[in-house]
């Protein structure tokens, strides 16, 4: 089957994972927050988005590019970026130790996976 990319189907695209990477920030902030809340490094949240912009956007650019289902490769995809992320968090904020950054990265991005597959499940996505 040959596929016919539009510019209709592009900004549609492009509206999704925009609308994905939201609903992925706000969902990981709490984690992040409460996570790193000791750290005297003052922008956590700016960091949150700039890092979840680039991962989501990443991850749903995979997905939809080879028309990849939720399962195995998606687990796979996801603890890439558990890791991708936790490396950026511990190199950016100075005062934490890299087990921290990795388990905050690690609840932050489950929590944000079972609640978004859940929402598309809901949605009958």
């Amino acid at each position: 089957m040959k596929y016919v990319i539009t510019p209709e189907g592009v900004l549609e695209g492009i509206t999704v994972v925009g609308i994905l990477a939201l609903v992925t920030i706000i969902l990981e902030m709490a984690p992040v927050l409460i996570g790193f809340k000791k750290s005297e490094y003052k922008y956590k949240i700016p960091l949150l988005i700039c890092v979840n912009i680039v991962t989501n956007g990443i991850l749903n650019l995979i997905l939809n590019a080879y028309f990849i289902q939720y399962g195995f490769t998606y687990f796979v995809l996801e603890l890439a970026i558990v890791l991708v992320e936790g490396v950026i968090y511990y190199l950016a904020i100075y005062d934490i130790s890299f087990n921290r950054a990795l388990s905050v990265s690690l609840i932050a991005n489950l929590f944000s996976a079972v609640v978004g597959v859940f929402l598309l499940l809901l949605l009958g996505v």
